[in-house]
Parts: C-alpha cells; structure tokens; sequence
C-alpha cells in the first residue's frame, strides 16, 4: 500500500510540473525597425523576433521597398539560471523604391 501512495505522489508532482512548464512558455513575437524615417539612400532593417521556434513564418509582402538583404537568421539558445530561453530573429535590409510614406503589410 505504501509503495502505491510513493507512485501516486511521484506521478501527480511530475504531471503538475509538467503543466507549470507548459503555462509559463507564452509565444511573444515582436516585428522592431532599426529607423522611423530614412533619408536619401538609407536603408532600413526589419528585425521579426520570437521566443518559439518559426519555421513556419511568412514574411510580409515588402511590395514598396528592395529587399537588399535578407532573409538572415539568428537563433540563440541558453539556460538563464532554471529557465530556458530561445530567440529567432529574421532580419531583412530594405531600400525604399519611392519617396513617401510606405507601410509594411501586416503579418499572417
């Protein structure tokens, strides 16, 4: 009967653990400009980050800009003490085609 009681407490601390872990893994995703406004033959990076692994990220349409470069990717990985953290950057360089305003298109 003991031995029944040590299974139970074991299973229900690793089952409770388990779905702690699963809780506190939120996906944060953040699109960052490195510039508000370009000037004469400036260009301007994109960076798209996320805490979770994106393999499936479709870049938006850059349909009023010049990709120069990109996509890049960055990936670091390390433990912070007891907690796991993950980054994914795309980065792109972009050449504005026209002079004024150009939005980028939302992200899907």
């Amino acid at each position: 009967m003991k031995l029944l009681q040590y299974i139970l407490v074991v299973f229900l601390t690793c089952s409770t653990t388990l779905v702690v872990a699963q809780d506190s893994d939120t996906v944060s995703f953040q699109a960052k400009v490195s510039k508000k406004r370009l000037a004469l033959n400036e260009r301007l990076r994109v960076d798209f980050q996320m805490n979770k692994d994106g393999d499936n990220f479709v870049p938006p349409s850059f349909s009023d800009f010049v990709v120069v470069g990109g996509p890049n990717q960055s990936v670091s990985n390390y433990w912070d003490g007891k907690q796991r953290r993950f980054t994914k950057i795309y980065s792109y360089f972009l050449a504005p085609k026209k002079w004024g305003l150009s939005p980028l298109i939302q992200l899907k």
